[in-house]
């Protein structure tokens, strides 16, 4: 549990307020993964309320020989002490490859730091993590029990991650609970990739022969596994969840989306981000006030299962708990002051954070609103929600748990009632006006998604054909300031590496638009605080640039409202043009000819 000392109330009041924002470092493994980039969502939130720097590194697995490994991991070695705070790393990922050790030694690099660990146990660090096995063993006794799926499967996660351990033993755990034998040909591994999915389904039914009658459920340590599995099953016409049901871990965005929806265990991700962020601060706001150092403290977040139609469910949002009837002598409006703390306690849990942007106290404003209504001023409730919607909206805030906020009120709001017939159809046509409006509201703005999700695929298709037609460095410079604007990039900075110890800008443009000054510095500031407004809190990240396995720089992006695989493509698409421009300039020296076609054989390997 979290530590006494410290309140998720309390916000940090730097004690040494003439030094600038202090800068968190996050260490994940790259931006194209929901979950990781759900984590970020939490951490920039929590860097943003409490006026502090982030600056993300998506430095790969560490010790990875893939893509998110070698190519990658330089971007820690960049992440020096000198101008980091503290950091937060996230465990859960980084260690696939290595384990535990590998991330204690990282981490050790920042001794005498705020270190917190996301996830995973390490020695010295500060730890955020949830509880994996409750929520995966609630999940495989709802399957058993209330589906009566004997032949359980398993997509287990990388071996050296501790957290898909838990959730493998609370599988174990569940089954030998229920008195059903662990059959090790229905275990298939997995390394957290959709891909995995995929081809646990193909062993179990084409190198197995197992029957899908014979698979009752497929389980996995996380969503994009069994998301990878529905891939293959739909494409071979088996029937989810009639002939096979499925269940995730972690309920990312595409398990509610996918069709059918993915029954999962939720771990609150977003959360995780902001409570590390949060106690990193908390913890270099101590050390600021007291000259010592903080002993390492301890989160635990909860996990629950939500059963939807992959299982065989119809959205099941469970509730937090029951309580027992009032006095049917009370009236509706007694009954939701005498339970006001359970009321707002189960709209907070099923907005699951997603509602910060109405501000605090929306929970109070609702049942306020729906006090007045039930006193005669009608139309009180309704115009309530909206402006709470509006609100979350304009925020950018996740209206899909809209209909969950409803449930959960309808569940306490029946159970008040009871069988007071009069009072209950009134509470369902509000709630109905709730639900009709709901649908309206999510339809435009769905509807708004697409069309701007269309409209920033265009501008980032244009953007990339431009860096790329660029083959001459200077026109390539002046296209990143000119293009990525465009899609609301605040400022952006491409870095080469000089020697061991400096790196050097060779492109981008700062705040409003000036340009990069073009002087090398020490590798170790990573981004001069000079660079940018000494006393302004910013957020960044570092997006790794290399040829042919071998690291030549790195992109600074500051973060907007883009979705984190926009800046790995940039980054990838900005690497690329630079090495056209490299070879652009080989192919002038040697032929002549600035054309790229011009005189191939007598280019030499490019460079930047």
């Amino acid at each position: 549990m979290l530590d006494k000392q410290v309140s998720r109330s309390v916000r940090p009041k730097f004690s040494l307020l003439h030094q600038p924002p202090p800068r968190v470092g996050l260490f994940v493994d790259w931006l194209m993964d929901p979950y990781q980039t759900a984590v970020l969502a939490g951490a920039r939130a929590a860097a943003e309320e409490w006026g502090a720097s982030l600056i993300a590194f998506p430095g790969g697995i560490l010790g990875s020989p893939h893509r998110n490994g070698a190519q990658r991991n330089h971007l820690f070695d960049v992440a020096g002490r000198e101008q980091l705070d503290a950091v937060v790393v996230l465990g859960g990922t980084l260690g696939n490859h290595l384990g535990v050790e590998a991330l204690a030694e990282l981490c050790a690099q920042f001794r005498g730091k705020p270190v917190v660990s996301i996830a995973v146990e390490v020695p010295g660090c500060s730890l955020v993590r949830v509880n994996n096995g409750a929520g995966m063993r609630e999940a495989l006794e709802h399957l058993i029990r209330q589906h009566s799926r004997r032949r359980v499967a398993f997509i287990r996660g990388p071996r050296a991650n501790a957290e898909a351990e838990a959730r493998f033993s609370a599988y174990r755990e569940a089954l030998e609970g229920a008195g059903l034998p662990l059959d090790e040909a229905l275990v298939a591994p997995g390394a957290f990739q959709r891909s995995c999915g995929r081809d646990a389904v193909r062993h179990w039914l084409d190198e197995r022969r197992i029957p899908v009658g014979e698979l009752d459920a497929i389980v996995g340590a996380a969503d994009l596994m069994v998301l990878g599995a529905l891939d293959e099953l739909t494409e071979r016409g088996v029937r989810v969840p009639e002939d096979v049901a499925l269940v995730g871990f972690d309920d990312i965005d595409q398990a509610r989306f996918t069709t059918p929806p993915l029954s999962t265990v939720r771990q609150p991700l977003f959360e995780q981000g902001r409570e590390a962020v949060r106690m990193a601060l908390l913890q270099i706001n101590g050390e600021q006030s007291t000259g010592s150092q903080r002993e390492p403290e301890r989160l635990e977040l909860p996990t629950r299962f939500v059963g939807r139609r992959s299982c065989g469910c119809f959205s099941r949002e469970p509730a937090e708990g029951s309580f027992p009837p009032i006095s049917s002598r009370l009236s509706l409006n007694a009954q939701l002051v005498a339970r006001r703390q359970i009321l707002r306690a189960e709209l907070a849990r099923a907005s699951r954070g997603s509602f910060t942007g109405a501000g605090a106290g929306w929970e109070d404003r609702l049942l306020n609103a729906l006090a007045e209504e039930l006193d005669g001023r009608s139309g009180a409730f309704v115009d309530a929600y909206y402006r709470v919607l509006q609100a979350v909206m304009v925020a950018g805030g996740d209206l899909s748990v809209c209909h969950p906020v409803i449930g959960a009120l309808r569940r306490q709001l029946l159970a008040l009632v009871g069988d007071d017939a009069v009072t209950l159809r009134r509470v369902e046509h509000l709630l109905h006006e709730l639900r009709v409006m709901t649908s309206e509201i999510l339809e435009r703005h769905q509807a708004m998604q697409r069309i701007q999700a269309e409209a920033r695929a265009r501008e980032l298709s244009q953007v990339s054909a431009r860096l790329v037609a660029a083959l001459e460095f200077d026109r390539l410079t002046a296209s990143i300031r000119e293009e990525l604007p465009r899609l609301g990039i605040g400022s952006c900075l491409v870095v080469r590496y000089v020697d061991a110890e400096h790196v050097e800008p060779v492109a981008g443009y700062l705040p409003g638009g000036e340009e990069v000054p073009r002087s090398r510095y020490p590798a170790k500031e990573i981004v001069p605080r000079a660079i940018f407004d000494e006393a302004a809190a910013v957020q960044l990240t570092l997006i790794p640039l290399s040829f042919d396995g071998h690291p030549f720089g790195y992109v600074v992006f500051e973060l907007g409202q883009l979705d984190g695989h926009v800046y790995e493509s940039l980054g990838e698409i900005i690497g690329a043009a630079l090495r056209s421009a490299g070879l652009t300039a080989i192919l002038a020296r040697t032929t002549g000819s600035s054309h790229p076609l011009a005189a191939r054989e007598a280019a030499g390997t490019p460079t930047t």
